[in-house]
């Protein structure tokens, strides 16, 4: 359940990002832009924490399923094959 509230959060947040860059386009505001641009990313930035508190996020590159860290497959030639 919080995944999915998670994803929902992330998906607004794009979806402000992209209708404040509209606003911005169409000379609506400033203010109007950059009030829409941080709640946008306060929303993405939520639900992203939410997600990886969550435990289906990995926390980047190099981190553990990656190829390259641990617990990875090291790569396209398997482990030890450099």
């Amino acid at each position: 359940m919080i995944y999915m509230l998670a994803k929902a959060l992330e998906v607004s947040g794009l979806v402000t990002l992209l209708w404040a860059l509209y606003i911005g386009m169409t000379g609506k505001g400033m203010f109007v832009e950059v009030a829409m641009l941080a709640a946008g990313a306060v929303a993405f930035y939520t639900g992203r924490a939410l997600e990886k508190r969550a435990g289906h996020r990995s926390g980047g590159p190099g981190g553990p399923g990656s190829p390259g860290g641990p617990g990875g497959s090291g790569g396209p030639r398997g482990p030890g094959r450099g």
